[in-house]
């Protein structure tokens, strides 16, 4: 997945019930480049944050009073424009739940579970097609019509949908050659595959989205494991503040999906940083590389102690 959208200039609202969920909405989003993202735990919460600053994308669950407040900011109650755009995220998908988010009036319905890529499409649908928006006596909200055709009864609704909207965003540029990537993406590795080597040049750091990572390192002459990793964890961090090479080796024990992030996405992000989180934030991972370096002295320690004399 290549996000290809400037979403800097966005602020986002994740409305969700569940700590984790919520949480994992929200780094989603900052992780496709969302300037700013707000969070609310329910329909209050969510009605007071709209009222106090511009949301430009609303992310809600549907079992968090999503359809209500839906219909509320549809209605014009939410202090909020109208036509805000919203996609809504439900652990339920039958026909009936679909169909009483849309007649609220939701631009992207999306099943849980919720993946990096899935989220993104919803939100780049949203945002660069967006459409027609209807307001009439009976709804208010997209056009609900998947295409457009002539009705032997002719058109049911008071007020045909406005005109088409214009993206609300434009397709970033390509960046110049020779630059390196400077975006998050998304990549896919087959079991037993390896992602970079002890000695390779360092330029970016992995999250592991599925599947599971061995770490190793060669030591005496053999390749001792250092421990493995699952969804969450995050490996070759280093190279996110060094510019040194890789100390360790990164193999998929099974087919496994990571988030890549690479020096300069890092450094767009905490450019907008003040000084001391910045300084924190090097250090800390430093500290950490220190007792990965740490860590692997004592495994070497121990084989030699291991080995017969």
């Amino acid at each position: 997945m290549i996000v290809d959208i400037d979403l800097g200039s966005l602020t986002m609202l994740v409305v969700e019930g569940g700590n984790y969920d919520r949480l994992l909405i929200r780094s989603v989003l900052a992780s496709f480049g969302a300037g700013a993202v707000a969070e609310a735990g329910d329909r209050a919460a969510a009605i007071a944050v709209l009222a106090q600053r511009p949301i430009d994308l609303l992310v809600v669950d549907r079992d968090s009073g999503g359809v209500a407040l839906v219909r509320q900011i549809r209605g014009g109650d939410a202090g909020c424009r109208v036509d805000l755009p919203v996609v809504m995220v439900s652990g339920a998908s039958g026909g009936e739940v679909v169909a009483d988010a849309r007649n609220a009036g939701v631009d992207e319905f999306l099943a849980k579970p919720v993946t990096a890529e899935s989220l993104y499409r919803r939100v780049r649908a949203a945002l660069l097609t967006p459409r027609p928006f209807v307001q009439s006596e009976v709804y208010v909200g997209p056009c609900r019509r998947s295409v457009e055709r002539q009705l032997a009864t002719g058109d049911r609704r008071v007020n045909p949908p406005l005109p088409r909207p214009e993206p609300r965003l434009g397709a970033e540029p390509a960046e110049p050659a020779g630059q390196g990537q400077s975006r998050t993406s998304h990549r896919r590795f087959s079991a037993g595959t390896v992602i970079f080597r002890e000695g390779d040049p360092a330029d970016e750091a992995f999250v592991v989205e599925a599947g599971c990572v061995v770490i190793s390192r060669h030591l005496g002459g053999r390749s001792v494991v250092l421990g493995s990793l699952g969804p969450g964890g995050i490996f070759g961090e280093l190279a996110l503040v060094d510019e040194d090479r890789r100390t360790a080796t990164a193999t998929t024990a099974e087919e496994t999906t990571c988030m890549v992030l690479p020096r300069r996405a890092l450094g767009t992000q905490i450019a907008r940083s003040p000084d001391l989180v910045v300084l924190v934030l090097e250090t800390l991972l430093r500290n950490i590389g220190k007792m990965g370096r740490e860590l692997v002295e004592a495994h070497a320690r121990l084989h030699r102690h291991q080995q017969p004399d």
